[in-house]
């Protein structure tokens, strides 16, 4: 995920107008806040879509397992325990 194009032109804007007014030292920070805060937005889009592949692939191990199981264990329900 990154800034929208308008969001691009109007940091930019704003980073050229501090820099002409001799602010360079809050433009820097400013661009590094706007840096910094494009890149956790990629991390957490990172981290979201591990998230939904990790769960993609426990839920398909869980149903190969049980696919098996039953294979194998074909009365499975049929079974009783203590009775």
């Amino acid at each position: 995920m990154s800034l929208t194009t308008g969001a691009k032109c109007e940091l930019k804007a704003l980073l050229v107008s501090l820099v002409m007014l001799g602010k360079e030292d809050i433009a820097r920070r400013l661009q590094r806040i706007g840096e910094n805060c494009q890149l956790s937005q990629m991390a957490a889009v990172k981290l979201a879509e591990d998230a939904i592949v990790d769960s993609a692939l426990t839920a398909a191990t869980i149903c190969f397992s049980w696919l098996h199981i039953l294979r194998y264990v074909p009365d499975l329900y049929t079974v009783r325990i203590g009775g």
